[in-house]
């Protein structure tokens, strides 16, 4: 009901119970609140998983092929970007949809799928490796 001064009585929630304005609002406020800590919380995982990614691939200016389509990029000033069919993070953009659909490729496996290539990499340059110095020796 209203009346001139505002809204009387209060609001109903989900449980069919009444609510005083201010409460509604001050859960409101709450819940906003919780919702920028989480997507705070998301972005520093994004920077931490990035910074992985600089470590495992140390070379600047450089393009890295991932699984399911991702691209990271290694910047000469440290920036970064990792793109993919549904999502565009840079070191200076990380938006909602992106990063949702960054996180649902997680979700789905994507590092698990980033570790297995790593790691196939890191086995064809060990073998590699030994087959150039194993044909170095027998040059000698």
């Amino acid at each position: 009901m209203y009346s001139k001064f505002g809204i009387v009585g209060g609001l109903k929630n989900a449980e069919g119970t009444t609510m005083k304005v201010n409460d509604a609002v001050s859960r409101l406020v709450r819940a906003g609140d919780e919702n920028s800590a989480m997507w705070e919380k998301i972005r520093e995982a994004i920077d931490e998983f990035v910074k992985t990614l600089i470590h495992c691939f140390p070379e600047q200016s450089s393009y890295h092929r991932l699984p399911k389509g991702y691209m990271f990029i290694h910047q000469s000033d440290g920036d970064y970007e990792l793109s993919g069919f549904e999502a565009k993070i840079t070191s200076t953009i990380k938006n909602r949809q992106e990063i949702l659909a960054f996180a649902k490729h997680i979700q789905n496996g994507l590092l698990h799928e980033i570790v297995d290539q790593l790691d196939n990499e890191a086995q064809f340059l060990d073998k590699t490796t030994s087959a150039l110095k194993n044909f170095c020796i027998s040059r000698r």
